[in-house]
């Protein structure tokens, strides 16, 4: 009966069973997710309040006929193309831009596109497994794991971090045609495969996944020249020699690809309090050990759907540098963190551990489960971040680890390791060996029924948050969810080893990813299911954005604040990221993954006068701590652009912002700059220290983003202050007008002498350019590598 099975098992397998699978897998994502198809509901948090927003700037942008280089709309201006997780070089974001009506991207139109990419996943998933011969059951298995499961369900609000996480299965299928019998399209596959998740935008999930892939393909390289080699020694050689050289030199040529989003992407990092972290904001977002638990039972420590969560979240990090400070006025502290640890791969995982551990010696591919559980372990491991101590260790030896926040988005690779295990244990449920254990499948169930007794009978004394009723009664109740889907799940592994009629077996194997859908979706199908429609959440106009873009009409630009005890915040009168729906409303604030460190470091002086004045805030909504709220018109606040004549030195920017904190610099009437400028040739004229002349005049108008003009007429030299952010790449059609950095944050224009003049300055970032001469000849160099190079040659060697 074996060997008729494994004969029956190696002939090439149907299309039609794969078909059906994928058609069963479509419909359980479309299922899962129909309300966000069908626009019943809508997400949240940070896709529709960072992603969107900077999405719809992008593809109105490039409908409109210009590419986005800069936004001035938030954080005084910043460069846009630059910010990774914008995802501008992205391929397939480019296919949104035909769908811009008036002027915005629907927001279902995102959505959807959003929904694409699980299925996208899914699918590519599949075919990885396929490639490991599994069976179109197993494969479908799988792709539900890697699709629905924690990581991909609860990272709908990060959606970027989705977008990467898709090509993983792409990459992993490649590497292993590519380490099987070689070939140069399995190669490009895997490069462009590579490039996709590159430019897909968000680099830590990239990194991480990478860290899967050249494992992958080591562990490849090992087996398939272990076949060959004399000896272990041997084969040590030839990986160290061979593989390594082409796995560092495969990576950098995507790298190079890329290089025309990764070099300004660096560019806009260095400039960034990002590149100056400690540990202890790297390690921040570590998986607790008590948050081990909802591996098992994943919704223990309560739900988070956004603010109003009948059950709030409060299994969070109380130890996190930010938990007490990040949240919101509509949400809990900490309750971000629900999806920061959510790795729950579903009862059918701890089944499948229990399975294929207990039938170890039946096993055929040892060497392939061996891997997927030690990666699973080892991302495990890294999770917990500072409460484990892999991630200290890889945090000063392995390249990448010490660059990005939050150790838990390892996740993303338990998750994949997690698919494939499961996947291989239903291949030995439907290839079973003659002498097999299968009692195992009923320990999770054990296991849960346990915690179900102690939570019954002791919950009280279990923990310090169960000591609330309300929470123990949840707690129990998510408790025995599990335990029921755990025990169908065994019950239906049961049915399949045990039912003597083939129908019989069929009907419970397949009733294993049924049972697992219901669990996930039971865990994850309402998360962040918002029922205001995003585009009304951002208006298209309002009593308050007519009054802004009236007042815009006489008092041209300047900047809209919301204000509460003095200080700017977000989200009191307009939600955040409205600027990038309206040209005319610029914002000091912002909800971006970037954020200039010099104007961070600006806008935290608490001198309001002078924050208020230099950001050319003129009109700004207050609110007291009674929250009695009015509109304000500030009169004296900068205009965008002033002629100064005075001139005020500083030794560096923190004894600057210092001065004007400490209101030493008279901000009004001279302008503070930081030593050495360039304003030697200021210095030498002896009218440079004179009071400001009427007749000094600057008029200011935009063309368009990424390009001012300055008219101007003054009778001495000096300085022209823009209220605009200082950033590498603004330069002047005058070559001998040098930018400079004005008030620790803005730019400002060096007039050498007296006269008049219009001054056209545009961003144009070398880095840029570099970055596109660096991609062409990446690009150069990845065909002579496809077609030049003996590729059978280099396959036996």
């Amino acid at each position: 009966m074996r060997k008729a099975l494994l004969l029956g098992k190696e002939k090439p397998a149907p299309a039609i069973p794969d078909v059906i699978a994928i058609a069963v897998l479509m419909g359980f994502v479309a299922f899962f997710y129909r309300d966000f198809l069908m626009g019943t509901h809508f997400i949240w948090e940070d896709t529709l309040t960072e992603f969107y927003p900077g999405i719809n700037y992008f593809a109105r942008a490039i409908h409109a006929g210009r590419f986005p280089l800069w936004f001035p709309g938030v954080h005084d201006g910043m460069p846009f193309y630059s910010d990774p997780q914008m995802s501008v070089f992205y391929p397939l974001q480019w296919l949104l831009v035909p769908f811009v009506h008036n002027g915005r991207l629907p927001f279902l139109v995102y959505q959807r596109y959003i929904i694409l990419h699980y299925a996208l996943g899914g699918v590519l998933m599949y075919l990885f497994l396929k490639q490991l011969k599994l069976s179109p059951i197993a494969g479908l298995t799988g792709a539900l794991v890697f699709s629905l499961s924690g990581f991909p369900s609860l990272r709908v609000v990060n959606f970027v971090m989705i977008q990467v996480y898709v090509w993983l299965p792409l990459q992993l299928m490649c590497v292993h045609r590519l380490t099987e019998r070689g070939g140069r399209w399995a190669w490009l596959g895997f490069v462009g495969a590579a490039l996709m998740s590159l430019l897909a935008g968000h680099q830590q999930t990239t990194v991480y996944c990478w860290y899967l892939v050249a494992a992958y393909w080591l562990y490849r390289s090992w087996c398939s020249r272990r076949k060959v080699a004399a000896n272990w020694r041997a084969t040590i050689w030839q990986v160290a020699t061979v593989e390594i050289p082409r796995l560092i030199a495969t990576f950098l040529l995507v790298v190079g690809l890329g290089a025309v989003m990764v070099l300004p992407a660096i560019q806009n990092w260095s400039h960034t309090g990002r590149s100056r972290q400690p540990f202890v904001t790297v390690a921040d977002t570590s998986l607790p050990r008590d948050q081990l638990l909802t591996l098992l039972v994943p919704r223990f420590f309560g739900e988070s759907l956004d603010g109003g969560s009948p059950r709030a979240f409060w299994g969070y990090d109380r130890r996190s540098p930010t938990v007490m400070q990040t949240g919101t006025y509509r949400a809990q502290t900490g309750y971000w963190q629900y999806w920061e640890f959510g790795a729950y791969a579903g009862q059918l995982f701890w089944i499948s551990i229990f399975l294929l551990l207990f039938n170890w010696r039946c096993l055929e591919k040892k060497a392939a489960v061996g891997f997927f559980l030690v990666v699973w372990l080892a991302s495990v491991w890294f999770m917990l971040g500072r409460y484990g101590g892999l991630f200290q260790a890889l945090y000063y030896s392995l390249p990448g680890a010490s660059l990005f926040r939050g150790p838990a988005k390892m996740s993303c690779v338990a998750t994949f390791a997690a698919a494939v295990l499961c996947a291989q244990a239903i291949e030995f449920l439907k290839y079973p060996a003659a002498v097999s254990r299968f009692w195992p499948a009923w320990l999770p169930a054990a296991v849960c029924a346990c915690l179900c007794l102690v939570l019954f009978s002791w919950g009280k004394h279990f923990g310090v948050g169960l000591s609330d009723a309300d929470k123990l009664s949840w707690a129990l109740h998510e408790s025995l969810f599990a335990l029921a889907a755990g025990a169908l799940c065994a019950l239906a592994v049961h049915g399949t080893t045990h039912v003597r009629r083939s129908w019989g077996q069929t009907f419970c194997l397949w009733a294993i990813p049924l049972v697992l859908f219901v669990d996930f979706y039971h865990s994850y199908a309402d998360f962040q299911c918002g029922a205001e429609n995003p585009d009304v959440f951002y208006p298209q106009s309002s009593e308050l954005l007519s009054f802004i873009q009236d007042y815009h009409r006489q008092y041209h630009p300047f900047r809209f604040a919301q204000i509460i005890r003095d200080k700017v915040r977000e989200e009191l009168t307009c939600p955040r990221n409205l600027a990038y729906f309206h040209d005319f409303l610029e914002v000091p604030e912002g909800y971006t993954s970037f954020y200039l460190d010099s104007v961070a470091r600006f806008q935290n002086i608490t001198n309001r006068a002078a924050k208020l004045g230099i950001q050319n805030v003129a009109l700004a909504t207050e609110f007291d701590s009674q929250g009695n709220s009015w509109v304000d018109i500030i009169t004296n606040s900068l205009p965008r652009a002033k002629f100064f004549s005075r001139i005020h030195q500083s030794d560096s920017r923190t004894t600057l912002l210092g001065e004007l904190e400490r209101c030493t610099i008279d901000w009004n009437n001279e302008i503070a700059v930081v030593k050495p400028v360039g304003t030697e040739t200021l210095r030498q004229q002896a009218q440079f220290r004179q009071r400001p002349i009427a007749a000094d005049v600057v008029q200011f108008k935009t063309a368009r983003p990424e390009t001012y003009s300055l008219k101007y007429k003054v009778s001495q030299p000096g300085i022209i202050f823009v209220s605009q952010s200082f950033y590498p790449g603004w330069v002047a059609n005058d070559g001998r007008l040098k930018i400079v950095e004005v008030f620790g944050a803005f730019q400002g224009l060096v007039i050498p002498e007296p006269g008049s003049g219009r001054i056209v300055v545009h961003f144009s970032p070398p880095v840029l350019r570099l970055g596109i001469v660096v991609s062409v000849l990446s690009l150069f160099l990845t065909g002579v590598a496809a077609f030049a190079a003996p590729w059978s040659k280099l396959h036996r060697d």
